[in-house]
């Protein structure tokens, strides 16, 4: 929020100007962007040559709340209270799974089954 001494006119006026020198001076921010930017954008400008794998870099995995306690306080933690980091998820197998098709009259025949289970 502004406040009321906010000078709105010279902003926006400041900004326009500001704009105008920025498309006068030719900047073109794709190009500039891909230099700084490109070794990591593999996957958004469709290299589709390169492997891809699951990132598991994530900071999830790598830390604790403990980064943010001085080394006391962690000793002075219970050993059951510490946190602990989670694992990574695993891919399963695709090549070995199976396709399991359900329709409604398969359903329907199992859920009377498990009522006449139940009632005997």
């Amino acid at each position: 929020m502004a406040s009321e001494q906010a000078e709105w006119k010279k902003f926006r006026r400041w900004l326009r100007n500001h704009l105008a020198d920025i498309e006068e001076s030719g900047f073109d921010y794709d190009t500039a962007a891909m230099e700084k930017f490109g070794v990591n954008l593999d996957v958004c400008t469709g290299d589709y040559e390169k492997d891809d794998k699951i990132n598991n870099e994530m900071a999830i995995f790598k830390w604790t709340n403990e980064i943010y306690m001085s080394e006391e306080d962690v000793k002075k933690t219970p050993a059951d209270k510490r946190a602990k980091l989670p694992v990574a998820p695993q891919m399963f197998d695709l090549a070995s799974a199976e396709r399991i098709v359900l329709n409604k009259s398969d359903l329907k025949v199992t859920e009377i089954q498990a009522e006449q289970e139940n009632l005997s």
